[in-house]
C-alpha cells in the first residue's frame, strides 16, 4: 500500500513493516517499525547450540521459489539461522526443510509444516530444529507423534509466537515484541506530530525474547 494513501489532513504515519522507507521529496515521511525476524532466527539457533546441538534444522512455511510478503518473515529467520551456523562453523546443505507451497490460509499453517517436516524422518543426524513458529513446531510435532518416534529420540524444538497452548505449554518459543513496537509507533507518532521529531524517516526494528521452556529431546 503507498503511504501516500494513508496520510490523511497531514497527519504522521508509522507503517508496521520490517521494510524501511526511503526519503522522498514527491512521498511523506513514514517512520517504520517491526521486529527483528533475522535477530530471532539467529538467537533462536544460537541457543540450541548453546545446548549442545551443532546439527541444527530449519523449518520454514516459505517456499524455495516464492516468498510473498506474507511469509517473508519466515524466509528472514532462516537468514538468521543460516547466520548462527555459519558462526558456528556448521554447513547447512540439507538442513533446511520447506513446503512446495505457501499455506492457502493461515489456519493451515500447521497442516503445511507438518508436509514438509516428513523429511525430518529418519534423519538421526538431526538433533533440534528452528521451527519458524509455534504451529510450524507443532507440525513437526504431529509427525513425530504420529510416526511412533519416541520422545527420547525427537529433535529439540524451538518456535515464534510463545503461543500458551504450543504443546502443552512446554515449546520454547521466542516471544513476538508486539507491545514494544505499539510502545515504539506511538513514541514515533508523538514526536512527528509535536514537530519534536524532525528529519528523514526512522525504521527501528526491535528484538524478540526467549522463553525457555521443556524441550523434546
Amino acid at each position: 500500500m503507498n503511504p501516500t494513501a494513508l496520510k490523511m489532513d497531514d497527519l504522521p504515519v508509522v507503517r508496521l513493516s520490517p521494510e524501511a522507507t526511503v526519503a522522498s521529496p514527491s512521498e511523506p515521511i513514514v517512520d517504520t517499525v517491526y521486529m527483528d525476524d533475522v535477530d530471532g532466527g539467529r538467537r533462536a539457533a544460537r541457543w540450541l547450540a548453546q545446548q549442545g546441538h551443532r546439527r541444527i534444522a530449519f523449518l520454514g512455511l516459505h517456499t524455495s521459489r516464492e516468498l510473498g510478503l506474507a511469509y517473508r518473515w519466515s524466509a528472514l529467520r532462516e537468514q538468521g539461522w543460516r547466520q548462527a551456523m555459519s558462526e558456528l562453523g556448521e554447513p547447512v546443505a540439507g538442513l533446511v526443510f520447506l513446503p512446495r507451497k505457501l499455506p492457502e490460509t493461515f489456519s493451515r499453517e500447521m497442516e503445511t509444516a507438518a508436509a514438509a517436516a516428513k523429511s525430518i524422518l529418519g534423519r538421526a543426524d538431526i538433533t533440534a530444529v528452528v521451527c519458524a513458529n509455534d504451529d510450524t513446531a507443532m507440525g513437526l510435532r504431529n509427525v513425530l507423534e504420529e510416526s511412533g518416534v519416541p520422545p527420547a529420540n525427537r529433535p529439540s524444538l524451538i518456535g515464534f509466537d510463545d503461543a500458551a497452548s504450543a504443546d502443552g505449554g512446554t515449546l520454547t518459543s521466542m516471544r513476538l515484541p508486539w507491545e514494544d513496537i505499539g510502545r515504539k509507533a506511538a513514541e514515533l507518532l508523538f514526536g512527528r506530530a509535536s514537530g519534536r521529531l524532525i528529519g528523514p524517516p526512522q525504521h527501528h526494528e526491535l528484538p524478540m525474547t526467549l522463553v525457555s521452556r521443556i524441550m523434546i529431546g
